[in-house]
């Protein structure tokens, strides 16, 4: 109805009919607030709605859970954070946000602690959807162009990176710690198809589980080379390869070589199962363990990697082997049976 109006004013403006023009155009802003109004009631009902759902998909586990949510979705998340104190997020991905650039990200984060840990807020620079927003955030002001724009830049707080794979140079210095970035990624649009399942496993999941997208994937690298090189034959590269994953340093190493963490690793298992005093001059040591447990960890990531990516019938106790520490216990029980 409101481009009928808007038409039909159009065309009695054409014509010189003004009194018509200035009744069609009335109608039309008529027709316009009444949407607001509707659509306003109609996020609100939705925001009310969203708890229940939320309690109900994470009743049956204590800890908060992980958030990826799209275009309305981020509202949805936007607006149970703000009017539910009991709802709680770990990680959060927002694509194609039509939350407000002044978010009140402060309040939530700050204000709430253990509230949300982080936010990764992908910023689609050719998102024609979420620039339509700007025409109504004036008038609507509980939606925003947050998707575009993003979110307000605060120091300690909401940092910007320039790229899906940068890392932020505030937090990487230590000069400053923000628990909200925007990633700004310049050719995307708004619908998610674009951005396919390997923007998922390779950006969101490293996220999600703490780490550098550039350090799980610099991981990944390592396994499937050494995977190679074994299977060609090329000891020598593959040497040098599996000594290049042993001395690397990644995020759920916890600053130690992955060598030294496996070695921690081997250790307080074998404390936990109260065998350590079985570890003799009669059998391996504890680093003997640990360099076949690095030796088995390509093939082990490797062949979770390729179940990972399955589009359908994943076995998914062996897909989440992909996962650098399940991959290490996944290792260890082949290294020690």
């Amino acid at each position: 109805m409101l481009l009928i109006s808007l038409g039909l004013a159009l065309v009695a403006g054409v014509h010189g009919a003004w009194i018509q023009f200035v009744s069609w155009l009335t109608l039309a802003c008529a027709f316009f607030g009444a949407g607001l109004v509707v659509a306003r009631a109609k996020r609100r009902h939705c925001s009310d709605q969203i708890k229940k759902k939320l309690i109900d998909a994470c009743s049956v586990n204590p800890v908060a859970p992980h958030l990826i949510a799209h275009s309305l979705g981020t509202f949805l998340m936007g607006a149970a954070l703000k009017k539910f104190p009991d709802v709680k997020f770990r990680r959060i991905v927002l694509v194609g946000s039509i939350l407000p650039y002044a978010y009140p990200w402060k309040e939530i984060i700050k204000g709430r602690t253990g509230c949300v840990q982080s936010v990764r807020n992908e910023l689609g620079l050719r998102d024609w959807v979420v620039m339509l927003v700007r025409c109504v955030s004036w008038i609507a002001r509980d939606v925003g162009t947050a998707g575009v724009s993003g979110f307000k830049l605060t120091l300690g707080l909401v940092h910007e990176v320039n790229g899906a794979w940068a890392s932020c140079s505030l937090c990487s210095s230590g000069a400053s710690t923000a628990q909200v970035h925007n990633v700004r990624l310049k050719e995307f649009s708004h619908s998610p198809h674009f951005l396919g399942p390997g923007h998922a496993r390779q950006l969101w999941l490293p996220f999600l589980w703490g780490f550098a997208a550039s350090d799980f994937n610099k991981y990944l690298e390592l396994c499937w080379m050494a995977c190679y090189l074994q299977q060609e034959k090329e000891w020598s590269d593959y040497d040098l390869t599996i000594s290049e994953l042993r001395n690397s340093v990644f995020a759920w190493t916890g600053s130690r070589t992955l060598e030294r963490y496996v070695m921690d690793v081997v250790t307080r298992h074998l404390e936990l199962q109260a065998n350590a005093d079985t570890m003799g001059s009669a059998g391996p040591s504890i680093a003997q363990i640990a360099g076949d447990i690095i030796s088995l960890l390509p093939g082990v990531t490797f062949r979770a990697y390729e179940e990972w990516v399955k589009p359908a019938n994943r076995d998914d106790n062996l897909a989440r082997t992909v996962h650098p520490s399940a991959a290490v216990f996944a290792a260890f029980d082949l290294a020690t049976k």
